[in-house]
């Protein structure tokens, strides 16, 4: 994966000299704004809800500690990491690509990119909602017509320092199911796998679908739900799989439409 481009020193010295109560007060704002039209985000958090999370910028001198009381964001800044229940950290633009899904999220954690410490499950959760939610920050931070007003100024940016500033644009923006590295998201309805098999046999291209499932050693109560997602693959790719062997650890299934 290309290197991401880190913030210059004088910006960071420059953000390091904003004040924290009112920055914290507008990002509040824009937190909540983001909550209040992506409702579902704070839903996937689930029982991890009640954690905090610090969102640590490594290139930035602050840090976000990010609390959802009552399921309303709040945002505080602060030197560090302090009383965080976890804490995900990289470059400013490690963090907005994987926001903006310019880069698979998966890929910024394998290549270590992004860090994740303490509450793993609750990072995880965060994460993921994230990914599915399918943020462009610039149009969160105002309204569309003047969003897609700054569309090219954003762009320009972007060339200029190699950071996301926006969601992902081209051939994500016409895939209906969000496959490819350049999509929203990675995971999908079966819904949306059957229109996204259609679209690709439209093109006259195959799809291989990779199916990851953990279920606990000695629970075969679990099995029933992997045993319907590889059948229901197996349907829409219009081939047929032989049913799994419960192990206790599977992380395999793949067909070609």
């Amino acid at each position: 994966m290309t290197s991401l481009p880190t913030l210059a020193p004088p910006l960071s010295r420059l953000v390091g000299l904003l004040p924290k109560p009112p920055a914290s007060v507008a990002l509040t704002l824009l937190a909540r704004r983001i909550a209040a039209r992506h409702p579902e985000i704070v839903g996937r958090l689930g029982t991890h809800v009640n954690a905090s999370f610090a969102l640590d910028p490594t290139d930035l001198p602050v840090v976000m500690i990010l609390t959802l009381p009552a399921g309303q964001p709040r945002i505080r800044l602060q030197k560090d990491a302090s009383g965080a229940d976890c804490r995900i950290a990289g470059k400013l633009s490690a963090l907005l690509a994987l926001v903006h899904g310019a880069v698979d999220g998966d890929a910024l954690f394998f290549s270590r990119d992004l860090v994740i410490a303490g509450d793993t499950a609750a990072a995880l959760a965060l994460r993921n909602a994230i990914d599915n939610a399918e943020l462009d920050l610039l149009e969160e931070i105002q309204a569309p017509p003047l969003a897609r007003a700054l569309a090219p100024i954003a762009a320009a940016l972007e060339r200029q320092t190699g950071v996301a500033l926006r969601r992902a644009s081209g051939v994500g923006s016409r895939c209906p199911f969000r496959l490819l590295r350049l999509c929203r998201r990675l995971n999908f309805s079966p819904k949306e796998l059957a229109e996204g098999v259609a679209f690709a046999h439209k093109h006259g291209a195959h799809v291989l679908v990779a199916i990851n499932t953990f279920p606990r050693a000695g629970d075969e109560s679990l099995w029933p739900m992997p045993r319907r997602t590889i059948r229901t693959c197996a349907g829409t790719s219009r081939c047929r799989l032989p049913p799994p062997t419960p192990t206790s650890s599977t992380s395999t299934a793949a067909s070609s439409a």
